[in-house]
């Protein structure tokens, strides 16, 4: 693996022995898991100096969290920061010499955002027709992911968090249509633990915005690293022999930093509009935003750290800031700060607007809404939890965007996963809406549609009575076509259909 750029930050701090806490599989959800636990992942053997990764759902509070001997439980986000990790201020992204494997110079196509000039969309007169959620695939172990290379109409590709020592995560091809497995992709050692709550693995993929011609993937995972554990943002390419299988000795590090707590890592990998990658990352862990690894505003208010962001990379010249980042700050790569778990992401793919699921603490769930191409928002942790003061001397929200959606916590729902509007041809009806769900609730699937101003009102649908799904959702995807995807805890993927 080579490590691309030449500034090196250390990550200071090991963790601190065998202390760490069972998480729940929410991601980060409500409240927080605590000490980051003993690495358990053996390095890559594609890698050098780098290891491993891992990754789980939100992280929730003590008082909302599920038992951890439950398979489809969330993680837990409320347990005590523990004592493990680098502080954050210390936890660099490494960006290291390129050195011999990429097989040509790239053409960089991130380039400056262009604010839309029109954005939302158009709220409907009607609601979607009934819906129900098809089985495409079964079987798999905890599948985090489901997206498709551009042009790619015929097959999806599927995360595997990945789960136990030495486990790996994998990414699997599987037929839109049979749900057949093409073939394994890519298999790498993942830092993880046994729980199958754990946030730690292998959590996002993105392709290249000109792939195949760009022969470059890129993905998210946790490692095993010589101060701990840490994320990394890792450029791969396709094999030349072969398009349904990766060439797992191509690695190259664009980013990586550390992570105080096990929990809140984030995962969500995707190119904008503007040809950028922009990469999720969590606060860090623990609960409340404190603690050792956090800043005494809380990381997601600090500039000087990864954690807490989204942030915005150019895949060709990662060590520098992209065109439009924010100026100023301690880290080059801020495109929105105050963020607390963002549990995947997306943009629409007609309008460029971005939309965030992020998790909340213990109460309030939220989803903000992005207009294209105006990022360098503040969305207010750990200030604000959603639309609502959570830990601040005053409540003053001057320079903060308030959340679109919000709801409580209650009868199940205690941690959001963030979804996609609807842009496949199949469900005419559905078109513009932006569709997503919740974790700890199971079988709920929302939906609403933003008009560049808010939500359109009582066109909120509720649609947990038409679309049904076994175990607990973990993420939503695309295809190559528009259509969207559900995955579960319990292995299977599912794509969402007009009713018959």
């Amino acid at each position: 693996m080579q490590e691309k750029g030449n500034a090196m930050r250390r990550l200071t701090m090991p963790l601190a022995g065998p202390l760490w806490l069972a998480l729940m599989l929410c991601w980060g959800c409500g409240g927080e898991n605590g000490s980051q636990g003993p690495a358990d992942a053996a390095t890559s053997g594609s890698t050098t100096d780098l290891g491993s990764a891992g990754g789980g759902v939100g992280g929730k509070d003590a008082t909302g969290s599920q038992s951890a001997s439950s398979p489809d439980a969330a993680p837990d986000p409320d347990a005590a920061p523990g004592d493990a990790g680098s502080n954050a201020s210390d936890a660099g992204g490494e960006l290291a010499d390129a050195g011999g494997a990429q097989s040509q110079p790239q053409q960089t196509v991130c380039k400056a955002p262009v604010a839309a000039t029109n954005p939302g969309n158009t709220c409907p007169d009607q609601s979607p027709a009934p819906l129900e959620a098809t089985v495409v695939g079964s079987g798999l172990a905890l599948p985090v992911w489901v997206t498709a290379p551009p042009g790619e109409n015929q097959h999806i590709y599927v995360l595997e968090r990945g789960m136990g020592a030495g486990g790996d995560g994998r990414i699997v091809i599987l037929d839109r249509d049979s749900g057949t497995e093409v073939s394994t992709f890519l298999s790498l050692p993942v830092a993880s633990t046994s729980s199958a709550g754990s946030e730690l693995g292998l959590l996002g993929l993105s392709f290249h915005p000109d792939y195949p011609a760009d022969p470059r993937f890129f993905i998210n995972y946790t490692a095993s690293g010589d101060f701990g554990t840490e994320t990394r943002i890792s450029a791969f390419e396709v094999s030349a022999a072969d398009p349904f299988v990766a060439d797992a000795d191509s690695e190259v590090v664009l980013l990586r930093f550390d992570q105080p707590q096990s929990n809140h890592n984030g995962g969500m990998l995707a190119f904008g509009p503007d040809g950028c990658l922009f990469v999720g990352t969590g606060d860090g862990g623990g609960s409340g935003d404190v603690g050792t690894g956090h800043a005494s505003e809380g990381n997601g208010q600090s500039l000087d750290t990864e954690h807490g962001k989204i942030l915005r990379l150019d895949v060709d010249a990662p060590d520098g800031a992209a065109p439009g980042n924010l100026e100023g700050a301690g880290i080059a790569h801020i495109w929105d700060w105050g963020i607390r778990n963002a549990w995947r992401f997306s943009f629409d793919r007609e309008t460029g607007d971005l939309y965030i699921g992020d998790v909340g603490q213990g109460e309030w769930e939220e989803i903000d809404v992005e207009p294209a191409g105006s990022g360098l928002r503040n969305y207010g942790w750990p200030i604000m939890e959603a639309n609502h003061c959570y830990n601040a001397a005053s409540c003053d929200q001057a320079g903060l965007t308030l959340a679109v959606d919000e709801y409580p916590h209650g009868g199940g729902d205690d941690c959001v996963v963030g979804g996609h509007v609807y842009r496949g041809s199949a469900i005419p009806s559905l078109g513009g809406y932006y569709v997503y769900g919740d974790n700890g609730s199971g079988r709920k699937v929302r939906a609403f549609v933003w008009d560049g101003a808010g939500r359109c009102g009582d066109q909120t649908l509720e649609l947990s009575d038409q679309l049904t799904v076994d175990g607990d959702i973990l993420s939503f995807g695309e295809d190559g076509l528009g259509e969207i995807y559900i995955t579960t805890s319990a292995g299977t993927v599912y794509r969402i259909e007009a009713a018959p």
